[in-house]
């Protein structure tokens, strides 16, 4: 349930960047945006999975194998307090993201205007 408005909202995201950067430049670059977004995310899941081998590597984690205390402290940690951790920084650096509502809609209105003119 906390996971599931991720999608949706990060996508709604990737469009208003577009239009974001169309409003400043005066060039659509929609295609642009959105393949750049999904090279972030496959990039960083590669990046998340490599972090998390690591990390229980580095806590003892041996497959198929009966798991030492700090290794089942590990996966307990990787499953539970590091990603609250990882979303509680997510959730602050999204405080400084400056596309707010009325932002949004003054762009909307401007670039209206500008399709309206152009047509």
């Amino acid at each position: 349930m906390a996971l599931g408005p991720k999608s949706p909202l990060a996508f709604s995201m990737y469009a208003d960047c577009a239009d974001y950067t169309e409003w400043t430049t005066g060039r659509r670059a929609t295609a642009l945006t959105f393949a750049a977004a999904t090279f972030s995310q496959k990039f960083g899941g590669a990046l998340a999975s490599a972090a998390i081998a690591w990390m229980l590597a580095a806590m003892g984690y041996v497959a198929n194998q009966a798991q030492s205390d700090a290794s089942r402290l590990g996966i307990t940690l990787s499953l539970t307090v590091i990603p609250g951790v990882v979303a509680l920084v997510a959730a602050w650096v999204m405080r400084f993201y400056p596309l707010d509502e009325p932002t949004l809609a003054r762009i909307q209105d401007d670039l209206q205007q500008r399709r309206e003119a152009q047509a």
